[in-house]
């Protein structure tokens, strides 16, 4: 139970950190795309926060993405 309480946590923390991205830069492609990617998935863990973290700092940074 504690888990599926934090997974949906994560899950609306992870929404609103894209949402407020998606508004500071004019809604972006690779915004709205994320976005569309959140609707759709089912479960958001700290590995995928992580992940989306680390894909958003190359992405400012203007590097390409290695892989998982």
């Amino acid at each position: 139970m504690k888990s599926f309480i934090f997974n949906h946590l994560a899950y609306f923390l992870f929404c609103g950190i894209v949402l407020l991205h998606y508004i500071e830069y004019g809604g972006s492609v690779f915004f709205h795309i994320a976005i569309v990617i959140i609707l759709t998935s089912r479960e958001v863990t700290i590995h995928q926060l992580n992940t989306h973290n680390e894909l958003l700092e190359k992405f400012m940074k203007g590097k390409k993405y290695d892989g998982a």
